[in-house]
């Protein structure tokens, strides 16, 4: 702003200058109806408000939260245990296979043995009852015999 050098005061052109420098910095009207028009009106921020929660809600979640929070550190502790117990379940694993080891070997050879009679037993069993059978029809044929020779001396 340039001002008179003779009183220190502003000169009208000064003035219109200045006031035609300010107008043009501030917003028209129209400028200011647009720039409204883009807020959310009051029906807008009365929803936006009901969808936020609220104090009681807060609360319930601080409650269910809190639970969570004894229910995790339940968990833990259950955990540790089942840690404890899978640890102490492994070491008695490792010393009963320790103990065990080549015993087993020992029943299954048994096995072995036991087995082959089985199969040997099956096997003469099998003969036994072919020759069974082999007698039994003989028996039957001198039955037969026997009973036609009796019927025909009579």
């Amino acid at each position: 702003m340039n001002m008179s050098q003779d009183d220190g005061l502003a000169t009208k052109k000064e003035l219109e200058a200045v006031k035609d420098e300010l107008l043009a910095k501030l917003a028209t009207k129209e400028e200011l109806k647009q720039e409204v028009a883009r807020l959310a009106t009051k029906e807008e921020l009365k929803r936006e408000v009901a969808k936020l929660a609220s104090k009681k809600d807060l609360q319930k979640l601080k409650k269910t939260v809190d639970q969570h929070t004894v229910d995790i550190a339940e968990l833990k502790t259950d955990m540790k245990i089942v840690k404890w117990d899978l640890s102490q379940f492994r070491a008695e694993m490792k010393t009963f296979q320790q103990q065990t080891e080549g015993k087993f070997d020992r029943v299954f050879q048994a096995f072995d043995g036991i087995s082959g009679q089985l199969l040997d037993i099956k096997a003469e069993m099998a003969a036994m009852n072919y020759t069974f059978r082999q007698h039994e029809e003989r028996l039957d044929d001198h039955e037969k015999r026997i009973t036609n020779l009796e019927e025909n001396r009579a």
